[in-house]
């Protein structure tokens, strides 16, 4: 993972804490949503990936089968934003736990998007910010695309306050 120098200490402690880190997420894990977040119905339209589950947010502009869409990247982050913490029973889990699951959510999602993107180029993009004390983890993803710019690349990644990390597959 490429990561901003906050999100590299967290990684340095998940290297140094993960057995603890597994058992701790087992205990919290809402299985109903787990399941939810771990096998997504990812779609392709025009050439952009997101999750079937949003499509509904479309059709009052009469779906987006029928528009054409100019920043596929930017279509692609708006529309496959996910808070990890949501699919778990406990919001106290720390940062590093939910840093751990995502980058091992990262493996599985990437694996799918294969399938229905074949020899496309995926960037995951996770963040961590903290709310009444609480660590929120998101994850997003765009296609690599040589037409558009990355939201994160090594040039710009130190310059978010948050602790910022990608991974191209």
């Amino acid at each position: 993972m490429i990561a901003n120098s906050k999100m590299k200490r967290i990684l340095r402690k998940i290297k140094t804490t993960s057995s603890k880190i597994k058992k701790n997420l087992v205990l919290s894990a809402n299985v109903d949503e787990l399941i939810k977040l771990i096998n997504p119905d990812f779609i392709l339209l025009s050439d952009c990936v997101c999750f079937r589950s949003l499509l509904n947010r479309y059709k009052k502009y009469g779906g987006v089968e029928d528009f054409e869409i100019e920043d596929k990247a930017g279509f692609e982050w708006d529309n496959t934003e996910v808070l990890v913490n949501a699919h778990f029973i406990n919001s106290r889990i720390s940062v590093y736990e939910m840093v751990y699951f995502t980058i091992k959510l990262i493996g599985i999602w990437s694996y799918k998007l294969k399938l229905l993107c074949p020899g496309a180029r995926i960037c995951f993009i996770v963040s961590c910010c903290w709310y009444n004390h609480a660590a929120l983890v998101t994850l997003r993803f765009h296609q690599v695309r040589n037409d558009e710019l990355p939201f994160v690349d090594k040039g710009n990644i130190e310059r978010f306050d948050q602790p910022v990390g990608y991974i191209i597959i």
